[in-house]
């Protein structure tokens, strides 16, 4: 990721100059401020990005001063739409198959589904996610976001915690990644159909998903370790 305050594209050649640093870097995703621009279109932005596989949103300057520029590799972000407030812009975009590809899992949010609510109070958006490997998982197992008060502002302060936080029943934390790999269905589908003696049918229910939760912890362990070796 490239993020710069450009001060202005239109002077001291600095066009050019951010075309070289992309093409050196190579970057998924640019965020650059203070562009002084209100004549954008996808020409443009082709050349800056030295590629036609891109997306782009960005905010128009007020008079001589600001203006924002949001560009994106369209192999790795699909967004969904953009928005703007008075000092600042941003997308929703999924990731499409780079989480998986990297091995990389989300951290789940807990206590709030969002983290962001529009002006009007009308849009709820979960805009901020956490992508760790699974290495990280083994040295903190009990990693969850928690969005605070946001008070005054569109969006929630978010709290990375390691550790159990009550907010009632644990439920069983299944990733994306998990789900792709051939071998996940069979795993859940065995735990599930282990013999269960239980006379209380909550009681049965609750050893079934136990089993289950094992059995997913043990494949885990197993199977993504190798990611990391």
């Amino acid at each position: 990721m490239v993020s710069i305050n450009i001060r202005g594209f239109n002077k001291d050649g600095k066009g050019a100059w951010f075309r070289e640093l992309v093409a050196k870097s190579n970057p998924m995703f640019a965020l650059v401020q203070e562009t002084k621009c209100s004549n954008i279109n996808d020409r443009w932005v082709e050349r800056l990005w030295n590629s036609s596989n891109f997306g782009y949103a960005f905010k128009n300057p007020i008079g001589k001063s600001g203006g924002f520029l949001l560009i994106w590799d369209n192999t790795i972000f699909s967004a969904e739409h953009a928005f703007e407030g008075e000092f600042y812009i941003a997308i929703k975009a999924r990731f499409n198959s780079f989480i998986g590809n990297n091995g990389l899992i989300e951290i789940p949010l807990v206590g709030k589904r969002f983290t962001r609510i529009s002006d009007d109070g009308i849009k709820f958006s979960k805009l901020d996610r956490f992508l760790v490997s699974n290495g990280c998982l083994q040295h903190w197992d009990s990693l969850s976001i928690v969005p605070l008060d946001r008070k005054i502002f569109d969006h929630s302060p978010l709290l990375l915690k390691n550790g159990h936080i009550d907010f009632g029943s644990k439920p069983i934390r299944i990733f994306d990644a998990w789900l792709e790999d051939k071998d996940a269905e069979g795993v859940i589908l065995s735990a599930w159909n282990k013999l269960v003696k239980a006379k209380q049918l909550d009681h049965y229910f609750r050893i079934k998903l136990k089993n289950v939760k094992d059995s997913l912890k043990t494949w885990r362990k197993q199977s993504f370790d190798k990611i990391d070796e």
